[in-house]
């Protein structure tokens, strides 16, 4: 396993509704309607982003859905790449292959981070993350079980 890494990115600020306007709740919609589901998709606080080589495509809780190519996606990634003087890439070189970093944005304040590809879809995927080296039961409590 590789080492978990997270970048802050405190000079990239991303649209709040950035999901939204890379269509993605619309895909998410759409795909409930051919399943019989109707209603309205909130996405999670917390989205993950990356380039399937032209393609963005885009993470929140159990969804992962590859959109149409995307000319915002290109330049956030182009803009990562020069924040980070091409030390940290969001790209991946083909469609079945993960990138090396996965761009984390948290939508209620619009900051950002990059985080080392596996441990951020963990993240993203989690309903209630747990750090089991900084959680330790007490006497009266039972010991939690996660499956980390």
């Amino acid at each position: 396993m590789t080492d978990n890494v997270l970048i802050d990115l405190p000079e990239l600020k991303l649209p709040r509704d950035l999901a939204r306007r890379l269509r993605f709740t619309h895909a998410v919609e759409e795909h409930a309607r051919l399943l019989g589901i109707h209603g309205h998709y909130e996405p999670a606080r917390f989205i993950g982003y990356y380039l399937a080589v032209r393609n963005p495509v885009v993470l929140a809780g159990h969804w992962t859905v590859t959109l149409q190519p995307s000319t915002l996606l290109r330049h956030i990634a182009d803009t990562i790449e020069d924040l980070t003087e091409h030390r940290y890439s969001i790209r991946s070189s083909h469609e079945i292959v993960s990138p090396p970093f996965l761009l984390v944005h948290d939508s209620h304040d619009e900051s950002c981070w990059l985080w080392e590809y596996t441990h951020g879809r963990r993240f993203l995927e989690a309903k209630q993350p747990v750090i089991p080296s900084l959680w330790e039961p007490g006497a009266d409590e039972p010991e939690r079980l996660s499956d980390v």
